[in-house]
């Protein structure tokens, strides 16, 4: 999978998610807003590191701290109102897999 098309399946399977209620609520959105930056931001870092065909050691380790990064961050939008509600918890969790499952760091 390219990077471009990582980055795509990344929002598409979050909006997926979202949209399993029928509603997309503005804090499921905040969350997929800043996945977007936060996700393009690591496939910029992994075009990088991917340049000269391996992604050595400290470049794994940049990748791996902007995969926590990025789960910190949406955890903190979901966080803010002081309640994360079951379709958070739910978009949340969808996150975690993608990451876990998707976003290589070697």
């Amino acid at each position: 999978m390219s990077d471009n098309e990582l980055f795509a399946m990344t929002i598409a399977k979050l909006l997926e998610e979202a949209e399993k209620d029928g509603v997309i609520s503005e804090d499921e959105m905040e969350i997929i807003k800043q996945v977007e930056v936060d996700a393009d931001s690591f496939t910029l870092v992994l075009s990088e590191a991917e340049d000269d065909g391996v992604i050595d050691e400290k470049e794994a380790s940049q990748l791996n701290e902007l995969k926590s990064l990025i789960m910190e961050r949406a955890e903190t939008i979901a966080g803010l109102d002081d309640v994360i509600s079951e379709d958070e918890m739910a978009l949340l969790s969808k996150l975690s897999e993608i990451l876990a499952n998707h976003y290589r760091t070697e």
